[in-house]
This record gives structure tokens, C-alpha cells and sequence, in this order.
């Protein structure tokens, strides 16, 4: 047996918080002896133990809500040589290797800006939906992305150069030259994506597979079970690597949609100087190729290579 001593209190509020907390070790921990009751405690006591254990939990968890919030002001604190980046959390653009680090082409893109910038690295990855969030009430300063909405809300810094590029992707030997080509063919298209095409996704002429992502999109291509596969060339192309197959057996992608990916920035972010240094940092690594260097790591051949067309 231990004993707790109990200052003197004369906050009722916190008296009622400590009546509740004492209630509560004497019936969870009988070994716990209460002593040395300030004057008034005898008073306090009689207070009805709802009253008490209701005011326990709403101030606990209003110190404990507070504390957080002072957490969050912390770490949203930077100095003038810090910018907080976010990046979706979706394969390729930004995920968790086997090892448990932060890769993704676009992850890499982002850390190599801010370290071109002069900026130290601060990288959050993100579901599509907070990383949103984050930047409209800025919680977050900036991101890459090729779905650019209005102005108002977010603002538009600079092209990165390459684009999200949707896709009709074959089996070698079957020619896609037109939208009409996929008559017939039979089409893997992974859940949640297609709405990024309404024209294909009411088209009952359409034949179309509907699969679990991308990955089983294109096993089913590489084992024949359909011609075609629809997506995003660079997830398709990385999801296509990681099952350890050759790019020779891949026909030429029909390119439906190109989308350039931007760095955009929250309205919260009125640093002209440090939004400048981003532009300029990626204007230089667009020009010299750095960009197209870090996302060909990740998707092996470009788009232009595929198709002779310009991304």
C-alpha cells in the first residue's frame, strides 16, 4: 500500500477533476490510500459522483484535445528555410517500400525541389482526400498534382513538364489507332476509375473487366485473359515492372487524356520570396532533366518511347 497525498485545491473545476479521479482509484485500486484531505474536501465530496465523473472526462479530455492542438502549432512551425510538402499516398506518386521508407516518384520529385530550393525537407504523404484538406486550410503548403482545380483554391506555381496520361494499353500485336478500336476487345479497367472516362464507361459496346487495381489489370493482360487494360501510363508501366515482366510484350498505348502535373501551393502561403525560389528550383530541374530522370526510375520507359508521341 502507497499513499497519495491531495494539495490544497481551490479551483472548483479541478477539484471536481481530482473527486473523480480519487472515485476512481478507490474502486479500481483499494491499495491506493487517500491522506492529507485539504480543508473543504469533506464538502466536496458530497458533490454527486455523476458530477464528479463528469466533469473527470470533459476536462481530461479537454487538456488532452489542447495538448494536441499544441502539438499540431508545433510542427506546423517552420523558419524561413523550411516548406511543408505533402504527397498523395498512392503507388507510384508516394508509398512505403518494403522497408518502411517514403518512396514514390513524386515524393522524390518534391524532396528534390525543396533541396534545389535551399529549403530543409519536409514531405508528408497523404490520402487524396486530408492531403485536399490539408492544403485548403493550411495545414500543409504545398504538393504536386495534375488535377487542377480552380484558382481559388489552390495556386498555381509552375509545370512540372510531364503529364498524367490516361490510357488504352494492349497486349503486343493488337493496334489500338482510335477509340473505335476497342470495339469488341475486352478491357480491364480497375474499380474507382471509370469515371475518369464517362464516353467508355456508358458505352454498351464496351466489353469491360472490372478489377482490384491496377496490378491484376495487368496480369490479366500478360495471361490473356483480356486486350486491353485502362489507366494512368506511369501506374500501369510500374505496377507492370514490379510483377517482373518485359516491357516487349506491351503494344502501342492509345493516348486518350493528358493532364501536366503543376506545383501548387495553398492560399495560405504568402511567402513571395519562397514561392519564387520553388519556381525557379523547378524551372532548373525541368530544363535539366532531373524530373523525367526521377520518375523514369520509377516507370522505366517513357510515354514518348511507347508511342512516339510527345507527353
Amino acid at each position: 500500500m502507497f499513499a497519495l497525498p491531495v494539495p490544497e485545491i481551490n479551483l472548483i473545476p479541478v477539484r471536481l477533476v481530482v473527486s473523480g479521479f480519487l472515485f476512481f482509484l478507490r474502486k479500481c485500486y483499494p491499495q491506493v490510500l487517500i491522506v492529507e484531505s485539504p480543508p473543504g474536501w469533506k464538502k466536496l465530496l458530497n458533490t454527486p459522483i455523476w458530477l464528479r465523473m463528469a466533469a473527470f472526462v470533459f476536462l481530461t479530455f479537454t487538456f488532452l484535445s489542447g495538448a494536441a492542438l499544441a502539438d499540431d502549432t508545433r510542427a506546423g512551425e517552420i523558419g524561413a528555410d523550411g516548406i511543408r510538402f505533402a504527397t498523395m499516398k498512392l503507388v507510384p506518386y508516394g508509398y512505403k517500400n518494403s522497408a518502411g521508407e517514403n518512396v514514390g516518384y513524386l515524393y522524390d520529385v518534391s524532396n528534390a525541389i525543396m533541396k534545389e530550393a535551399g529549403f530543409k525537407e519536409r514531405n508528408e504523404l497523404l490520402p487524396v482526400k486530408r492531403l485536399h484538406q490539408q492544403l485548403v486550410k493550411g495545414g500543409a503548403d504545398c504538393t504536386l498534382v495534375a488535377r487542377i482545380p480552380v484558382t481559388e483554391v489552390y495556386q498555381l506555381i509552375t509545370p512540372l513538364g510531364p503529364s498524367i496520361s490516361l490510357v488504352f494499353l494492349p497486349r503486343s500485336g493488337i493496334v489500338l489507332d482510335t477509340y473505335e478500336d476497342l470495339v469488341g476487345k475486352r478491357i480491364a479497367v480497375a474499380k474507382g476509375t471509370l469515371g475518369a472516362l464517362k464516353e467508355f464507361a456508358e458505352d454498351d459496346r464496351m466489353k469491360r473487366y472490372m478489377t482490384g487495381g491496377y496490378r491484376e489489370n495487368m496480369l490479366m493482360l500478360r495471361r490473356g485473359r483480356v486486350e486491353a487494360v485502362m489507366g494512368a501510363w506511369g501506374s500501369l508501366i510500374y505496377n507492370h515492372r514490379e510483377l517482373g515482366y518485359e516491357l516487349k510484350g506491351l503494344g502501342k498505348p492509345l493516348i486518350i487524356r493528358q493532364t501536366p502535373l503543376w506545383l501548387v501551393c495553398s492560399n495560405h502561403m504568402k511567402d513571395a520570396g519562397k514561392l519564387e525560389r520553388l519556381r525557379q528550383a523547378t524551372r532548373r530541374l525541368r530544363e535539366n532533366g532531373s524530373i523525367k530522370t526521377i520518375i523514369s526510375n520509377y516507370i522505366g520507359r517513357t510515354l514518348e518511347s511507347a508511342s512516339n508521341r510527345t507527353e
